[in-house]
């Protein structure tokens, strides 16, 4: 049974974008063993810019000249995000911000860490969630001003099932919860599934994987589920709200949806991206790996508006006036949305191995890691 999205896709015109600059299968050659060949090059491009001209207007029509800048940024330090010491482990640690906090899902809890005062609370997730007891019970959050929505698994008699829960962590209650319609699982890679449109009263969820995905609408205040949404398959799935309506990464483009959960378009170039951010009402930054590049989405037209390439980018937020995004699992870079240039990168410390989520309030970047009940704190 086709999704509903690929019965829009087939029915009636939608959003296309293409990168007609560079074929796919060249960027895919250079990527895959000419990592360093690139780095170099662009290197020599950056320093040769006076007699580079023409290369650069080219770049300025789509593919952003890489600048580097002295850091500043400070590591400080690791949030402990297993103080029970429980040994579980989910398979990625998500990383959000809220209410001047840095908030982080573990396997029976979360945990919430204050930078200016490095303080961090973990807080137990309540009994009435019935989560199992494997690691990944609860796999992404976001925080409202009624609490912390979780995205988690639980039990309902002997078969586990998805569901999106507010607690209120100041009184430990668990508020509501609600059960996801279920779909065809074949887990892939998630990147903060779950979002608030505060505006209009929404908690957006988009959930499954490569076999099927769908969005899910629940109303933020009388918690009802009000729409689903099929959208057929999902290796990555991430999802960013602007006043254009949520944005959704599946396996055949970004998907573009009103904020009563309708098709409204699908920006194809952008097939299996990583991540995405949210920059301000307008625009959305994503990470495409396959193609090594970081793209800018005008939200209002539907289309592809900036590219600049790095080697391997995944992990991207939005954060004191700049977009950060982790490139080939031991960089992090620094664009300015403005003028659309790296102004800074670093090096990660050697002992965050395998770099997941990412996040950065009020002048600190928290990076979590795969399998590693800790996270990593900076001050950018």
């Amino acid at each position: 049974m086709k999704s509903q999205l690929e019965q829009v896709l087939e029915t009636r015109a939608v959003t296309v974008s293409h990168d007609n600059d560079i074929p796919l299968t060249t960027l895919t050659r250079i990527r895959r063993g000419r990592r360093a060949v690139w780095a170099g090059v662009t290197f020599i491009v950056a320093l040769a810019s006076v007699g580079a001209v023409g290369l650069a207007s080219r770049l300025d029509r789509g593919h952003s000249l890489v600048v580097s800048t002295t850091s500043s940024w400070r590591y400080l330090g690791v949030i402990d995000l297993d103080p029970h010491n429980t040994g579980l482990r989910p398979y990625q640690y998500n990383v959000s911000t809220g209410r001047g906090y840095f908030w982080i899902n573990t396997g029976r809890g979360v945990v919430r860490f204050d930078p200016t005062r490095k303080a961090t609370a973990f807080l137990d997730a309540p009994s009435a969630l019935h989560l199992p007891s494997f690691a990944s019970a609860i796999e992404s959050l976001v925080v409202s001003d009624q609490g912390v929505w979780l995205f988690h698994q639980t039990l309902r008699g002997s078969s586990t099932r998805e569901a999106v829960s507010l607690v209120d962590f100041t009184s430990g209650r668990l508020v509501a919860s609600i059960l996801l319609p279920k779909v065809q699982l074949v887990r892939g890679h998630s990147d903060r599934p779950i979002a608030i449109d505060s505006v209009n009263d929404r908690v957006w969820v988009a959930n499954g994987g490569a076999g099927n995905s769908q969005a899910v609408l629940i109303a933020e205040h009388s918690h009802r589920l009000l729409r689903t949404l099929l959208l057929g398959p999902a290796s990555n799935l991430s999802l960013a709200i602007t006043t254009s309506g949520a944005w959704i990464t599946t396996d055949l483009g970004l998907v573009h949806l009103s904020r009563q959960g309708v098709v409204l378009g699908v920006i194809r170039e952008l097939l299996n991206a990583y991540g995405q951010t949210v920059v301000d009402d307008n625009t959305v930054w994503l990470t495409t790996g396959e193609d090594g590049m970081v793209k800018k989405v005008d939200s209002r037209a539907s289309i592809v508006t900036k590219r600049v390439r790095l080697a391997w980018p995944s992990a991207i937020a939005f954060g004191n006036g700049a977009v950060w995004v982790l490139d080939d699992s031991e960089t992090v870079v620094r664009i300015d949305p403005t003028t659309n240039h790296i102004t800074d990168r670093f090096k990660l410390p050697a002992l965050i191995r395998g770099p997941a989520s990412m996040a950065v309030i009020n002048g600190y970047l928290v990076i979590t890691s795969m399998n590693d009940a800790r996270a990593f704190y900076f001050a950018v």
